[in-house]
C-alpha cells in the first residue's frame, strides 16, 4: 500500500493539492516571522511577492529552478497512468463540457518569468559572491516538444544563459563557491540550463535534430520508460513504437557522448 496515507491507499489529486497549498503556507509564515513582517491571511500571490522582494536585500538564495507548464494538454500519447491522456482518464472531456480550451503558455510569458528568474539570481550572486546553477522545467505533464514556442525557449535560455555568466564573470569557471546545502545539477559550472523529461518520440524535429537543438543547453534529459519489453511498453505507453523509441535514445546517448568527448 501507500506508506503516506492512513488507509493505505494513493490520495487524490485533491488532498495533494491541499498538502501543498498548507506546504506554502507554512513556508510563507515562517519567512514572515523571520523577518518580522505580518504574516499574510489570504493573499498567496503579495505573500510570494513579498518573498521576492525579502530575498532582494538579504543573502538567502533565490530560486535555482522553476517549472513551466508550457503545455499539459498536448500529448501524442496515451499512456495507462496517466491523469490527463490515459484512455481512462475523462479531464479533456470534463473541460470540453466546462468550455475550457487547451492550456498553452503565452510565449511573452515564458520569456518573462526565464528573463526575472535570472534576474533574482544575479542581483543575489552580486550581493554575496556566490552562485548556483539554475534550472528550466517546461511542462512535465503532456509532451513538452510539442510545444510550439519551444524552439523559442531554447533560444531564450541561450541568451539568458550567456547573459548570466557575462553579469557574473563566470565564463566557464567551476562551481566551488556554491553555497552549501544548494543542490546542483550535473555538469560543474553555474549557468542556466534545460531539464527535460520526455516520452522519447521527440515529435516534429525527429532525435537527431532535437539532440543537436537540446543537448548544448541541457542539464538532464529523462525519457519516460515503462516496460523492458516492445509487449509491456506498447501496452502501457499507447501509441509508442518500442523500436522507433530505443532507436531514439541510442542515437541520442551517442550524440550526448560526442558532445562531451
Amino acid at each position: 500500500g501507500y506508506l503516506h496515507s492512513v488507509d493505505g491507499q494513493i490520495p487524490s489529486v485533491r488532498e495533494h493539492v491541499l498538502e501543498v497549498i498548507q506546504l506554502y503556507r507554512g513556508a510563507i509564515m515562517r519567512c514572515a516571522s523571520s523577518q518580522a513582517i505580518p504574516a499574510p491571511k489570504a493573499a498567496p500571490a503579495a505573500a510570494i511577492a513579498k518573498m521576492t522582494h525579502d530575498v532582494e536585500k538579504d543573502l538567502s538564495p533565490p530560486f535555482w529552478r522553476i517549472t513551466l507548464d508550457t503545455n499539459p494538454d498536448d500529448c501524442n500519447l496515451k499512456c495507462d497512468m496517466c491523469e490527463g491522456f490515459s484512455q481512462y482518464s475523462t479531464v479533456a472531456q470534463e473541460r470540453w463540457e466546462r468550455g475550457l480550451g487547451k492550456r498553452r503558455m503565452d510565449p511573452d510569458l515564458m520569456e518573462r518569468v526565464v528573463v526575472e528568474f535570472v534576474n533574482m539570481n544575479i542581483a543575489w550572486s552580486r550581493r554575496t559572491g556566490k552562485r548556483q546553477a539554475l534550472e528550466v522545467i517546461p511542462s512535465t505533464m503532456g509532451e513538452p516538444l510539442l510545444y510550439a514556442h519551444f524552439e523559442r525557449l531554447l533560444r531564450v535560455i541561450s541568451r539568458e544563459d550567456k547573459r548570466l555568466r557575462k553579469a557574473l564573470g563566470s565564463g566557464a569557471g567551476p562551481s566551488d563557491d556554491m553555497p552549501l546545502g544548494c543542490a546542483v545539477p550535473p555538469g560543474p559550472w553555474a549557468g542556466l540550463y534545460l531539464n527535460l523529461t520526455t516520452n522519447g518520440t521527440f515529435p516534429r524535429f525527429g532525435a537527431a535534430r532535437w539532440a543537436e537543438l537540446i543537448l548544448p543547453l541541457a542539464s538532464d534529459v529523462k525519457i519516460s520508460w515503462n516496460g523492458a519489453s516492445k509487449a509491456t511498453q506498447e501496452g502501457i505507453m499507447r501509441g509508442q513504437d518500442f523500436n522507433q523509441v530505443l532507436e531514439n535514445v541510442q542515437m541520442l546517448a551517442r550524440a550526448r557522448d560526442a558532445l562531451v568527448t
